[in-house]
């Protein structure tokens, strides 16, 4: 019999979601515990710009992706006020300098916002960009919903953290 195959650190993680700007998913024991250990990853990494970091406000509707996802890009004021505006504005700017996008408490979001985040990813931004969805272990059970079954496709990896101690 084989050993099992080695688990992966979260920075082995992190790293080939960047290399390969794939979409990895990151559950803790506490809602914000995956999201915060991954930012530390981050941070003690020299040059650790470019990540974007959201977490969308009540109720985590496809407005407030759009509305999140602009102002962490830093995109001009105001906001577009169409929708597929500020869509397209963000996919823009995602195409001409691709940030890894760590989304926190991914498993408090609607359904619709994660396809809309997931149709960025695949659709609108040809190479693609990393994307790091972070959450507790409810983000399993969000990302198993038919409507997400593309992105659930997609996802190179599922890491959990261990428990703390």
């Amino acid at each position: 019999m084989s050993d099992p195959p080695a688990r992966r650190s979260l920075p082995e993680v992190v790293d080939m979601v960047v290399r390969h700007r794939a979409v990895a998913c990151v559950r803790g024991a506490g809602a914000d515990t995956a999201a915060d250990a991954l930012y530390a990853v981050f941070m003690s990494r020299p040059g650790a710009g470019g990540v974007v970091r959201l977490r969308l406000p009540e109720p985590g509707d496809r407005p407030a992706l759009a509305d999140a996802l602009y102002e962490a890009l830093e995109l001009p004021e105001p906001r577009p006020r169409r929708q597929a505006d500020a869509e397209r504005a963000i996919a823009d700017s995602l195409r001409s300098r691709p940030r890894t996008v760590v989304l926190e408490r991914a498993h408090e979001l609607r359904t619709i916002a994660l396809q809309v985040l997931y149709g960025l990813w695949a659709h609108q931004v040809p190479d693609h960009f990393p994307l790091l969805l972070a959450g507790d272990d409810r983000l399993d059970t969000v990302l198993r919903r038919p409507a997400l079954a593309g992105l659930h496709s997609y996802m190179l990896l599922w890491h959990s953290l261990p428990p703390a101690d």
